[in-house]
Parts: C-alpha cells; sequence; structure tokens
C-alpha cells in the first residue's frame, strides 16, 4: 500500500473516530440537559399503585397506594389534581399536595384511557368495548355526553389548544381527529399497524403513536395528517403500553408490557436514551404541568 494510500486511512479512521466521540457525548448532553426537572405519575397494575418519578434524578420519589387496577392519569392544568383511571369504571381524584384520594367518578367499566382537556373542564375517556368515547365533566364529575363512531378507541390525547382530539383505533388502526367544540370526528389518518397510546407534542406539531406491530413509535404531522418518521429501539419480544411528552418536550416516556422500566426517548435524536427502573407492571405515565 503506498504512503498516499496509508494517510487517506488514517484520515478516514480518525475521522470516524471523531464522529463517534461527538455522538456519544451529544446523547448524554440530551440525556442530561433541558428543562427544569419535573414530576411525572406512573401506574403500576401490579401492585394498583402510582410511582412518583422525580425526571430530574430519574428516580422513584413517592408512591401513592388504594387504586384498583389504574390504566390510565391525566393532570389538571393547574398540577393540583390528577384523574387516576381505574378498570373497574371509576375516576379517582388525586390530591397532588397530599397525595391522597380525594374523590370518585363513575363511568363504564373497562375505560381504557384518559385524558383532560387544557382548559381542565372536562375529560375525555375511551371505551373499547362500547367504540365510544365518555365526555365527563370536572366540575359536576359527571357524565356530559358520549361521541360515538370509533373502532375499539385505545387511547386519547388533546392538542395544546383543546381544539382537537386525537383518538387512536384498534379495530380498524387509524387514528380520529375530533373537533371538540362539535363533538365530531372530522378527520381519519391511516398507515400506522397495531395502534396503541397516542401523545400529542406540547407545540402540538406533532403526535407519537405507539405501532406495536412492529414495536416502533410512528411520528405523526398534525398539520399534513401524514407519518413523517418513526422512532425504533425498543425490546422486540414486549409490546408497548403508555407515552407521554416532557413538558418541554424534549423526550417521551414509554412503557413497555409486563415490565418493571420505561424508556426515555431524545426527540431531537429520536432515540432511547435512558431507563427508569423500579415499576411493577407500569401501564401508563403523565407529567405533571408542575415543574417541582
Amino acid at each position: 500500500m503506498s504512503k498516499r494510500n496509508q494517510k487517506i486511512l488514517l484520515y478516514v479512521a480518525i475521522l470516524a473516530i471523531l464522529i463517534i466521540i461527538i455522538a456519544v457525548f451529544g446523547v448524554m448532553y440530551l440525556a442530561r440537559s433541558g428543562s427544569s426537572p419535573g414530576m411525572a405519575y406512573v401506574m403500576n397494575i401490579g401492585n394498583g399503585t402510582i410511582s412518583i418519578v422525580n425526571t430530574g434524578s430519574k428516580s422513584i420519589a413517592g408512591t401513592i397506594t388504594g387504586f384498583r387496577y389504574p390504566v390510565g392519569v391525566a393532570f389538571a392544568p393547574s398540577g393540583s389534581y390528577a384523574y387516576v383511571l381505574n378498570e373497574n369504571g371509576t375516576i379517582a381524584i388525586v390530591n397532588t399536595s397530599s397525595k391522597s384520594i380525594t374523590g370518585t367518578i363513575t363511568v363504564l367499566p373497562f375505560s381504557d384511557s384518559i385524558a383532560i382537556s387544557p382548559s381542565g373542564t372536562y375529560a375525555y375517556v375511551t371505551n373499547a368495548g362500547k367504540d365510544t368515547i365518555t365526555i365527563v365533566n370536572t366540575s359536576s364529575k359527571s357524565i356530559s355526553g358520549v361521541i360515538n363512531g370509533f373502532s375499539v378507541p385505545q387511547a386519547v390525547a388533546f392538542s395544546p389548544s383543546g381544539s382537537y382530539a386525537y383518538v387512536t383505533n384498534a379495530g380498524n388502526n387509524t387514528v380520529s381527529i375530533i373537533n371538540t367544540t362539535s363533538g365530531s370526528i372530522i378527520g381519519t389518518i391511516y398507515g400506522i399497524l397495531g395502534v396503541g397510546a397516542i401523545a400529542v407534542s406540547p407545540s402540538g406539531a406533532y403526535a407519537y403513536v405507539i405501532n406495536n406491530y412492529n414495536h416502533t413509535i410512528a411520528i405523526l404531522n398534525t398539520s399534513s395528517r401524514s407519518i413523517t418518521g418513526k422512532i425504533s429501539g425498543f425490546n422486540g419480544t414486549q409490546l408497548l403500553d403508555g407515552i407521554a411528552f416532557s413538558p418541554s418536550g424534549d423526550y417521551v416516556y414509554v412503557m413497555p408490557t409486563g415490565g418493571d422500566s420505561i424508556s426515555i426517548v431524545s426527540t431531537k435524536l429520536n432515540l432511547v436514551v435512558g431507563t427508569i427502573y423500579g415499576f411493577n407492571y407500569p401501564e401508563e405515565v403523565s407529567f405533571s404541568p408542575q415543574t417541582t
């Protein structure tokens, strides 16, 4: 080999090493940087509890008990209350300061997920067995309406403005778009197999949808209503359950089914950058609007 070729190979090797170093430190930086540490509530269906997670230290900071197979959770905009959906058809209202259950709302049994509107005035609860969404008035703590037209609805998430809600349908692998003013379905997004949980970014520009057909997350552009990317790197032997954006939108937290951990995904890199352990069959996750 000529000296010229040796130099070229040396330069290529050095360049490759530099690229690897930059990538590694980039992941480390993104995993440690971002907005102020927040608190997340994680549903443990294995023991009927909620784990309170300090996302800054990536550790469990507390536990709330007293639930019956909790399958969903959503916060009031103030962060003062959390609404925990139990599979027996009740919503437990949790005072986040005292960490105690202060009230109960009755909905349909075997409901699947819950989302609170950005105004905090109502909640949407998906009913897979009825192909409906129940609308709950959070002030009167009563059912105020029903939306029909779904196909085994699995999960629901509001746009930041509250004008729209997105519902995943396991029956036909679609995402329905709801106009929350009229309470009607105004659009449908196709192209995701094995749809599961859904989360809308704080900016409203994207929705992340779990795709359990190939153990990935599909990235939806909410303006074009089209799939623009995907995130892989999850355990191919486990289905994925819950998903939620951090308040800054820099990360999403994802629940692998039947395990003891949650995965942290960087939305800048579209890569899994961390893991938190210590749960008992985590099912769903939601971030408190409060950062402390």
